[in-house]
Parts: C-alpha cells; sequence; structure tokens
C-alpha cells in the first residue's frame, strides 16, 4: 500500500508525463525562415604538408572533380551563408549553407561546413569549419580566412574556428 505522500509523488509525475507528452510536437511542421540576405565569404586553403593534397567534393556530387593542391599551393573557395530562424523559436537561429552560391567541395554538418581532404594517398578526411554569428556581424577579413593543412584532422574537432 502507498503512503499518501508516495501516492501524491505517483500521481505528480503521472500528470507531468501526460502534460510533457501532449506538448511535445514530433514530426513535420518546422518551418525556417530566412532572416536578411546571404553573406558571401571565402575560405583560403593552402597546402603547409610536404605532400600533395586533394580537394573531393560531397558523396551526393559524384561529378565533381578532384583538386590537387601541391605543397604551398593554395585554392580559394567562396561559402555563402544564411541566417535562419525556426517560426517556432524566433530566438533559436541557425547558419545554413547556401549550395548554389557556394564551392561545390564544400557540405554543411551540425553547425559546421565541411571539407573532405585526401592527404597524399591516404583515405578521405572530413576537415570541419566551425561557424559562427560573427561572420554577419563583422567584415570579413581581406582575401578571406585562412585555412593551413598542415596534417590530418582529428575527427570530430575543428581544424579551424571562424568565430574564435
Amino acid at each position: 500500500m502507498l503512503t499518501p505522500s508516495r501516492t501524491f509523488f505517483a500521481a505528480s509525475l503521472a500528470v507531468s508525463l501526460l502534460v510533457a507528452c501532449q506538448t511535445t510536437k514530433i514530426g513535420p511542421g518546422i518551418v525556417d525562415v530566412p532572416e536578411g540576405t546571404p553573406k558571401a565569404q571565402i575560405l583560403v586553403v593552402t597546402n603547409a604538408t610536404s605532400a600533395p593534397v586533394t580537394l573531393i567534393a560531397p558523396k551526393d556530387r559524384p561529378g565533381v572533380p578532384e583538386t590537387v593542391l601541391q605543397p604551398a599551393e593554395a585554392k580559394s573557395l567562396e561559402f555563402s551563408l544564411s541566417k535562419q530562424h525556426n517560426i517556432g523559436s524566433p530566438g533559436v537561429k541557425e547558419l545554413v549553407l547556401v549550395p548554389e552560391k557556394s564551392s561545390p567541395y564544400f557540405a554543411q554538418r551540425d553547425v559546421d561546413l565541411i571539407l573532405r581532404t585526401r592527404f597524399g594517398t591516404g583515405s578521405p578526411k572530413e576537415i570541419r569549419v566551425a561557424l559562427g554569428e560573427c561572420l554577419f556581424e563583422k567584415p570579413a577579413p581581406p582575401g578571406g580566412h585562412v585555412l593551413r593543412l598542415q596534417r590530418p584532422p582529428l575527427p570530430g574537432i575543428p581544424a579551424l574556428d571562424l568565430c574564435p
């Protein structure tokens, strides 16, 4: 038999679960709204290794040819971001890659830009570039953001933070 305090606790827990299940929406209905115009940026990728580095397009773009950077060679890659918010929560903003205005070598996962590379003859690795709202608040650096590739990246750790 339950004591009155345990009965009250069980009842309040049951009510809390019912309320939480009814107010949580799962599924479609999420609508993102763009804020302003997309912001164009440039990322200058420099091979700072002693072997060639190959830029590889994302797996969903098989027709894009690979680009090989020889040691000390650099390549400018343009990307464009738009700031968006969800209709249900306008305080939560997201930075979204605009693929049609960006280099075909870029993809986006979570909040990072992804650039696939191969160091020498190794297997392809993902280079993460961390994004932030400062890209909309400050002017882009002259000549673009510089990413020096010195060694293969550590998994999941951004190689460059654009808003340190």
